[in-house]
């Protein structure tokens, strides 16, 4: 079956699990050579039609079903994610250790005659039921292809990665600033043999860091990047697999205090820390008040995001880079509005050992375990720096100097064990300074934020 391109090989990609259904195909499969459900182990079943024999394969992809001439596929996958999240030194804002199921994915994705697509997702995890994907696609060439539905909008880079193929447990600070899920149309495509792509599409608008189902208001987003593979017809043995991008969206929102659906979360953005731990929010008047949620902070205007990413793959080695501003104008009973201007900005660097090499979308890994011929799967050590920083026009009108901070700088280091393509393990230390945000004596008495520091674990299994 033909799979779905990764973030890196089209301008976006639902997925969260790998795109290589062969053990044996390339980490990053150009588009339109894609491995298909025959490279798997086919079994004959009942025929589907007149004169039509069906086909069954499964293997590390997933499990799927074909027709004979490959025009009707459909294949069956899943992601679960268990983690644990361990503080130490949180005297002043003691958290609760605890291990939970961070994702828990089945996906439904399927091809049919003349381009057709579709992929159906949803997430059980955190005891909760979200329906994160859901869409049409329309394939008429590698140039033009269209999509129709709820997916990633084609914003951020490491929020398009595969979530099954994330260095870290959790996003970095600047995915914060990214649109998550949203509805709406895109058109994408790449020229020149997949050295340059783009992708453009219209949006109901989501605030940053969120998803939703429906629009809050009338007037709609535009999310669009354009994107770069110089090396890609040269020699990416010597010159890596560099992709380079630029990417915004462009909008209005207007809230209106006094109806609740476009009050904070649903039109101004709540960031988070490592931990999920709220960090800043805009300023939001208590659930039934008296005060008709006149205090209550809206966006009320132009919301624009922009961005610029690179990643690289040498090898083992392999490199990410991202900035983002997020401009929002912003309103509240009694001030005048005003231009909240954040950004953010982080790097990656991983390398790989014993049997694989880096990838964006998929790590194939060469050795998997199986002690007795001597293979002990793949190892990977990871580090990551981030800075989110908060425009100090916010404060202290629009949020609340103790409750949120302005600033948090963040660096985490890790090692992922790959047993095989569809298992890993992950370690991640993660340290989290704030700038801003001191409530509590002991915080005010050092001006900031008591650090965050966790220990994050995570077993994976993607099939």
């Amino acid at each position: 079956m033909p799979v779905l391109p990764s973030a890196l090989e089209s301008p976006a990609t639902p997925q969260s699990a790998p795109v290589v259904l062969s053990p044996n195909a390339a980490p990053e499969t150009p588009p339109g050579a894609a491995p298909e459900l025959r490279e798997l182990r086919v079994t004959p079943t009942a025929k589907g039609g007149p004169g039509d024999p069906a086909s069954v394969a499964a293997g590390p992809g997933g499990f799927g079903l074909s027709s004979h001439d490959k025009q009707w596929q459909i294949r069956f996958r899943a992601l679960v994610q268990a983690d644990g999240r361990f503080w130490f030194d949180n005297t002043q804002r003691p958290e609760i250790n605890t291990f939970l199921i961070r994702r828990a994915q089945p996906y439904i994705e399927g091809s049919m005659p003349y381009g057709v697509s579709f992929l159906v997702n949803p997430d059980f995890g955190g005891g909760t039921t979200v329906l994160q994907d859901a869409y049409l696609g329309l394939d008429l060439d590698d140039a033009l292809r269209f999509r129709f539905g709820k997916f990633r909008p084609p914003f951020g880079l490491e929020r398009l990665q595969p979530t099954s193929n994330l260095s870290f447990v959790e996003f970095g600070l600047p995915t914060l600033l990214t649109p998550n899920r949203d509805v709406g149309a895109m058109v994408h495509g790449d020229v020149f043999q997949g050295i340059f792509g783009y992708a453009g599409g219209i949006f109901n608008g989501v605030p940053d860091n969120g998803s939703a189902d429906l629009a809050n208001d009338s007037p709609k987003e535009f999310a669009g990047r354009a994107y770069f593979r110089p090396f890609r017809l040269l020699r990416p043995q010597l010159l890596g697999r560099l992709f380079v991008g630029v990417s915004t969206t462009f909008g209005r929102v207007h809230g209106n205090p006094t109806n609740t659906s476009l009050t904070n979360p649903a039109s101004t953005p709540a960031y988070k820390t490592p931990g999920q731990i709220n960090d800043f929010t805009y300023i939001a008047a208590a659930s039934g008040t008296t005060a008709n949620y006149a205090n209550t902070v809206v966006a009320n205007g132009p919301h624009n995001r922009y961005g610029a990413y690179l990643y690289e793959a040498i090898g083992p080695l392999g490199i990410l880079g991202e900035y983002y501003i997020s401009d929002q104008e912003v309103g509240r009973a009694g001030y005048a509005n005003t231009w909240v201007s954040n950004h953010a900005y982080q790097a990656q660097a991983t390398f790989l050992l014993f049997g694989a090499q880096a990838s964006y979308d998929f790590v194939h890994v060469e050795t998997p375990v199986e002690p007795a011929a001597g293979h002990f799967g793949a190892l990977e050590i990871a580090g990551r720096v981030g800075h989110l920083g908060i425009d100090r026009d916010a404060f202290p009108n629009f949020a609340s100097p103790t409750g949120s901070v302005h600033g948090a700088t963040e660096v985490t280091a890790g090692i992922n064990y790959y047993w095989s393509d569809n298992a890993k393990f992950v370690v991640n230390w993660d340290h989290t300074e704030f700038q801003g945000g001191a409530s509590t004596p002991a915080e005010l008495a050092i001006g900031h934020r008591e650090a965050e520091n966790i220990i994050f674990l995570r077993a994976q299994v993607v099939y």
